[in-house]
């Protein structure tokens, strides 16, 4: 009787001495080590070439980046779809009071994108938030930490605020992401040779860096609302043109 309670004892530490290690590694997740798991699941969703915490939006003098940008060619090949997701992820804060922060959020993105999601925690989600996402038509994306499990909407919601004048400026980048990925992703490279960036000036690049120092890469200028398609072959100690179409 007395090894029995022993052993018992045992494992009640045991196990809370787990537990409390999992919940550890959970608290020290910062909301952006989540922005590669949910561009994975963009990416088994046919989205091209997710982009992380680079992807920007700016309107007049308003500027900010999206969380998790992605974006593919609908089922006619005719149309671009996006999708902006914003993240939320505070351990620290009640789950009604994340998801009323990302809410607000996600109010900057619905002129810019086809489809606005909100990822949070899992947990119960008061009513009166939840009828306001419906009305705001943004997609509930949850996370369940402890079992790595990512959950999207069986079919995603269309935004009914995107603003065509604001919606161009994401779809031109856009063209410009699926032309370059989609061109070099036959040929043999892989999503981690392809780097995505922007500049506070507005400028942005896609490229592909060899082992020769040669890079290859096209860009935006998005106060002249210019895309460029061209590529320009670079020296990268340099970034001298050597040929540029």
């Amino acid at each position: 009787m007395i090894i029995t309670g022993i052993k018992n004892s045992l494992k009640v530490i045991f196990d809370n001495r787990f537990n409390f290690k999992q919940l550890n590694v959970i608290n020290m997740l910062n909301e952006k080590d989540l922005y590669p798991k949910i561009a994975k699941e963009l990416k088994k969703m046919k989205y091209c070439f997710p982009i992380t915490d680079e992807f920007g939006l700016r309107f007049a003098d308003y500027k900010r980046r999206v969380d998790v940008f992605g974006c593919k060619w609908d089922s006619t090949g005719n149309d671009i779809e996006t999708i902006g997701i914003e993240v939320k992820y505070s351990p620290n804060k009640s789950i009604n009071l994340e998801f009323s922060e990302g809410l607000s959020q996600c109010i900057d993105y619905l002129p810019f994108f086809k489809y606005v999601g909100l990822c949070y925690r899992t947990g119960k989600i008061e009513q009166h938030l939840e009828n306001i996402c419906n009305v705001l038509t943004i997609n509930r994306i949850t996370i369940d930490l402890k079992n790595s499990v990512i959950k999207f909407p069986n079919e995603l919601i269309e935004c009914k605020f995107n603003n065509k004048d604001i919606l161009k400026h994401v779809l031109l980048r856009s063209s410009m992401i699926l032309s370059f990925y989609e061109t070099f992703s036959k040929v043999g490279f892989k999503d981690k040779d392809i780097k995505y960036g922007e500049f506070r000036n507005g400028e942005g690049w896609l490229a592909i860096n060899f082992k020769n120092h040669l890079q290859i890469n096209t860009g935006y200028n998005y106060e002249n609302n210019y895309v460029s398609l061209g590529v320009n072959l670079e020296r990268k100690s340099t970034f001298k043109n050597i040929i540029k179409i």
